[in-house]
């Protein structure tokens, strides 16, 4: 999906909506430096970023400096670090050299980095706080609420973890509504099945109402969404679990059932009900019921359910899939559903129920997961929040043209999508190779500018060609033979392809036809070069087997799997990531099902069991790896405590490179996996679910946000 022609509505200046270049020193002019961390492009919820370089000169160097910091070297000027303090907004990191004749160059390099308060991480519902001017967020991936200015687009954390405290932490928040008589807003907490109370000025947290308070009856199950109705001062809650209407007194918490399928009565039964809507003017609650598809009204007096809508328009655009929001448009007379399947926007008549379509993705080519959608009449749009794209979208509601009000976009001219395969470094043409599973193509990034471009995907190719990518689940560079290589990995489809790195063009290499059926494989998780043998080394994942593929010939043959070329030291039932160890005539393995990582011999196969953690409690789902051969050591990321860590291969001594207080808790990593490094730079490049491409200093463990 791509995203070109919106314009932001913040009034900041923004590195998501700017392509940035070094500026770097003229050569036969003073000591030029080069910037290596962070990169050119970058965003950090931090205070502070730790800037890391080099000199072309050293030996001409007497002093260096960023923004007027003094930089430290151990080793004459050839590498440095400062740590600079950071503004809120774009900071530009500027470099001064002092070279040994007191010459100074005053902008020997420089790279920008935005520093914002937090960043949208999965959006998921919404409510509008007109008397402060800002929209709520829950974000249930960082278990907070953020607000969103609506004037500018600013975002920062109301309440969260630590913010302003811990008391009632909140965990895996699902829906919010602004109680206005009370200076709160109510949010449903999924995880304690709880209604919590989020002061408007402070963001501290008090309980309303959960299993035990005020008693236990009509408990909350499973909730879905969360309406004030101030008139009757309760709270209404669609409850899935016990698939109910219940109410909640804003006074006591006191729960009550308003309806379900035998109150008031059994007419107009509800099937799976999840989001709702209050229309005052009709006095009644809309509510989106799944299993029955359509819209159920349900008076606010007496709680009786009768039909509203149904899912199905005169015209299949106008027919609604799966309803995932429900507003009301007071002064348009409807109601307003998004549709998440189709990514679009419906409308629904207020009086005949009639739909007709708004907006289409489609068309334009923005939503691409919408969770919720609000009502600001003021402004005439309505906003609707992207768990995908992490970004607020306002669409106005006279022309339905859409807007970005606030995002956490970087490099955003072609979008991500939800998941990722992983990334390779081209180094030959300065970018980086992001396998996008979300959008089901390679992504290049480019590292001067950090630009995002589609550089292979299904255009033009049917579903059933060869060539066509369902899931890409791994990527890495063989630049013996000037391509990369990708993993494709679907339910009826698998295959490894090359891909022409000036063209993005994709050849089989090898599937379960190509070059014979022999040795077929499925559910293929990682691949890795091993250039001295002349093959790549797939991960098949639940089998649990290495495959060997040939390079040139695409034939396969298995390399070690539980029964060759032994039983001995067994893999788990899922492996996922491996990584050669030309040197030593190995690769290591992680195992997600032991919590190990896995030494197989590159000549027979042979298993031994390398490591295991020492916790396994703890040290959880070991994913992607790469060998540190300048370090000598195992790098593995982590997603089960969002980490990076190290294992030396000598001692086998394990550290944290980064996790969520190492060096600090800014950017902190959310579902890590695959990850390639660049020892030039000492950098690693990782592919994190939710935050998109995370660089992280090998040196410090600092993390910032390059493209997301």
């Amino acid at each position: 999906m791509t995203i070109k022609a919106y314009k932001t509505l913040s009034s900041k200046k923004s590195l998501a909506t700017s392509i940035l270049v070094a500026s770097i020193g003229l050569a036969g002019c003073q000591p030029p430096a080069e910037i290596t961390y962070p990169p050119i492009i970058s965003a950090t919820e931090g205070e502070s970023v730790v800037v890391r370089g080099t000199t072309e000169n050293p030996d001409n160097t007497s002093a260096l400096s960023v923004n007027g910091i003094s930089a430290t070297s151990n080793d004459g000027w050839a590498t440095w670090e400062a740590t600079v303090q950071l503004d809120m907004g774009v900071n530009k990191l500027t470099v001064s050299t002092t070279d040994t004749e007191g010459k100074i160059n005053s902008s020997a390099a420089s790279v920008e980095i935005e520093r914002v308060d937090t960043f949208l991480v999965d959006a998921a519902n919404s409510a509008l706080d007109r008397d402060n001017n800002r929209m709520l967020l829950v974000d249930d991936a960082i278990d907070a609420v953020i607000a969103v200015d609506l004037t500018t687009g600013d975002q920062n954390i109301l309440s969260g973890p630590g913010i302003p405290d811990s008391i009632n932490p909140l965990s895996r928040p699902i829906s919010i509504a602004i109680d206005n008589a009370n200076n709160r807003a109510l949010v449903l907490d999924n995880q304690n099945s709880a209604v919590i109370a989020i002061d408007l000025s402070s963001g501290s947290r008090t309980v309303l109402s959960n299993a035990s308070i005020p008693n236990g009856d009509n408990r909350l199950i499973t909730s879905a969404d969360i309406v004030v109705d101030a008139s009757n001062n309760r709270a209404l809650v669609s409850d899935i679990g016990s698939t109910a209407i219940v109410a909640v007194d804003l006074t006591t918490g006191v729960r009550t059932v308003f309806s379900n399928n035998s109150t008031p009565n059994s007419t107009n039964p509800f099937g799976r009900i999840e989001s709702i809507a209050l229309d005052e003017g009709r006095d009644r609650l809309l509510v989106v019921d799944h299993n029955n598809r359509e819209i159920v009204a349900v008076s606010l007096s007496s709680g009786e359910r009768t039909s509203y809508s149904s899912f199905n328009g005169s015209t299949t655009e106008t027919s609604v899939s799966y309803p995932d929001g429900i507003a009301i448009d007071a002064a348009n007379d409807r109601a307003l559903v998004i549709d998440r399947t189709p990514r679009s926007v419906i409308a629904m008549d207020l009086t005949t129920g009639d739909h007709s379509l708004l907006h289409a993705s489609g068309t334009t080519g923005v939503f691409t997961y919408m969770r919720d959608i609000i009502i600001d009449a003021d402004n005439n749009r309505a906003l609707i929040p992207d768990s995908v794209v992490d970004a607020v979208v306002a669409m106005n509601l006279t022309t339905n043209e859409t807007d970005f009000l606030s995002n956490s976009l970087l490099g955003f001219d072609t979008s991500f999508g939800a998941f990722f395969g992983g990334v390779a470094l081209d180094k030959a043409n300065n970018r980086l190779l992001v396998a996008d599973d979300g959008s089901n193509s390679i992504i290049a990034v480019d590292r001067k500018t950090g630009k995002r471009t589609t550089f292979s995907d299904n255009s033009n190719l049917a579903p059933n060609s060869d060539k066509y990518l369902a899931v890409v689940s791994s990527i890495i560079m063989d630049e013996p033979n000037q391509r990369a290589l990708i993993l494709e990995r679907s339910a009826s489809r698998t295959s490894v392809q090359s891909v022409n790195l000036t063209t993005g063009e994709r050849t089989i290499l090898s599937n379960n036809s190509i070059p014979n059926s022999d040795n077929p494989f499925e559910n293929l998780e990682d691949i890795a070069l091993d250039s001295a043998n002349n093959r790549a080394l797939v991960v098949v994942s639940d089998q649990p087997a290495i495959y060997s593929v040939d390079l040139t010939t695409g034939a396969r043959s298995i390399l070690s799997n539980n029964s060759t070329p032994n039983a001995n030291s067994p893999f788990g039932n899922i492996i996922s990531g491996i990584a050669v160890d030309a040197g030593n005539n190995r690769a290591f393995v992680t195992d997600e099902t032991n919590d190990s990582v896995v030494e197989v011999n590159l000549t027979n196969g042979e298993r031994t069991l390398f490591w295991e953690f020492s916790t396994p409690t703890i040290y959880e789902r070991p994913a992607g790896i790469q060998l540190d051969s300048v370090n000598n050591r195992l790098l593995i990321a982590v997603p089960g405590i969002d980490a990076l860590m190290a294992l030396d291969i000598e001692t086998k001594a394990q550290s944290f490179v980064s996790n969520s207080s190492l060096p600090d808790a800014s950017n902190v990593l959310d579902t890590p996996d695959k990850f390639t490094t660049d020892a030039d730079s000492k950098q690693v490049y990782l592919m994190d679910h939710e935050l998109g491409l995370i660089v992280i200093d090998m040196a410090t463990g600092t993390r910032v946000v390059m493209s997301r």
